[in-house]
C-alpha cells in the first residue's frame, strides 16, 4: 500500500510484481481515494477532485487518462496517439503506446491487466459475470495478437481485487448460462448449503491459461472487495449504493 506525501487520506494499491515495477504500471484506488465515478450521484466537482488527487496520488498524467463507457459487453478498442479520452461501449483497451493512461472502474468486477512483455502492448479489462461469459479476456489477448504481434505464452496478467466466490451468490439462472458458455461444464460454480456460488477470479484464471498464458504468470491479489468494506466498494455488499474504484495501467 502507497500513499501521497501531501494526502495521507488518500492510497492506492500498486498490483504490478517487483519483475514490471520499471516497465509498467497498474494502480487500482481503494475507498480512501472516495468515489471516481460520475454514474453514483455524487457532485461532479467532488468527483473531479477524487480523481485529480487519485491521479496525482497514482503518479500519472491525469489529462492522458482513457475510460471506456463500460457496458458489461465484449467491445475492444485499441487506442493510438490522439483518440478521444471517453470511448463509448467498451469494457477493455489495448494499446502499445507509452505514457497512454488506460482505466477501468469496477465495485466488484474483476479489473484484469495483460502486459505483453516482448512487444511492449498491454490491455486493461473489466470483466463482470457478463463479460467474462462473453470471453471477454481471450478476446482481448486475440486483438492483441491481431494488432501487436502478441504471443500469450509471452504475456503476463493481474489480476485486482474482485468479489470473490464465498462471497458471490448466483441463481440458477446464471449457473446455467454459466454451463451453456461452457458446453455444458459446470466451471467457475461451487454449491454449498443450498446456495450456488460464482468464481470470477477462477473462470478468468482458466481462460488464460487455456489461451496459453503460463499458470506462474497469472498473479492474483486474493482481495475481495465484498469481504473488505473498509477497503474496497463493493456493489453487492452495499446494495447498488456505493461508490467506483478506478483502475490505471501505463507503461
Amino acid at each position: 500500500m502507497e500513499k501521497n506525501s501531501n494526502s495521507p487520506n488518500y492510497k492506492v494499491l500498486n498490483l504490478i510484481p517487483d519483475i514490471f515495477k520499471n516497465k509498467i504500471n497498474f494502480i487500482i484506488s481503494t475507498r480512501n481515494s472516495s468515489n471516481l465515478s460520475f454514474n453514483t450521484g455524487d457532485n461532479r466537482e467532488s468527483v473531479e477532485y477524487n480523481r485529480k488527487i487519485f491521479y496525482q496520488n497514482a503518479g500519472c498524467n491525469g489529462n492522458n487518462v482513457y475510460l471506456p463507457e463500460q457496458i458489461h459487453g465484449d467491445n475492444i478498442v485499441e487506442i493510438k496517439e490522439n483518440d478521444l479520452y471517453l470511448i463509448p461501449g467498451t469494457d477493455a483497451l489495448v494499446t502499445k503506446e507509452k505514457k497512454t493512461v488506460l482505466s477501468i472502474m469496477t465495485a466488484d468486477c474483476l479489473p484484469i491487466l495483460i502486459y505483453d512483455p516482448i512487444n511492449e502492448a498491454f490491455g486493461i479489462i473489466h470483466s463482470g459475470w457478463k463479460g467474462t461469459l462473453l470471453f471477454l479476456v481471450t478476446k482481448t489477448l486475440d486483438r492483441m495478437t491481431k494488432a501487436f504481434n502478441t504471443k500469450a505464452k509471452d504475456c503476463h496478467a493481474v489480476m485486482g481485487p474482485a468479489i470473490c466466490s464465498d462471497c458471490y451468490e448466483i441463481n440458477d439462472d446464471l449457473a446455467n448460462k454459466t454451463k451453456e458458455a461452457f458446453k455444458g461444464k459446470e466451471i467457475g460454480i461451487k454449491r454449498k448449503n443450498n446456495k450456488i456460488y460464482f468464481d470470477l477470479v477462477g473462470i478468468n484464471s482458466l481462460l488464460l491459461r487455456e489461451a496459453g498464458l503460463e499458470k506462474e504468470n497469472i498473479h492474483k491479489t486474493g482481495l475481495c472487495t465484498s469481504c473488505l468494506p473498509g477497503q474496497f466498494y463493493s456493489h453487492r455488499r452495499d446494495l447498488g449504493k456505493t461508490g467506483r474504484m478506478m483502475s490505471l495501467a501505463w507503461m
